[in-house]
């Protein structure tokens, strides 16, 4: 259960987005996540904000969204 102090980890949040976009599945998320947590370097909010991120992605792909390109 998510602590009740959770932020979001802006860096974690976009690996996630990321992660999408290079088209992983979420079979291989879940299985990053047990891999962390066998190693013992489980980050609850660092796991939990890239999960939303990768969620956040895959929602604007469905929703025919595209995200606003990063000014360089």
């Amino acid at each position: 259960m998510p602590k009740a102090d959770f932020s979001i980890d802006e860096p974690s949040y976009q690996e996630g987005r990321a992660a999408f976009a290079s088209g992983a599945s979420i079979r291989s998320i879940v299985m990053q996540v047990q891999s962390s947590i066998g190693a013992g370097s489980f980050d609850e909010d660092k796991v939990l904000s890239s999960s939303i991120g990768f969620v956040d992605a895959l929602l604007d792909h469905l929703r025919g969204i595209n995200p606003p390109s990063k000014a360089v």
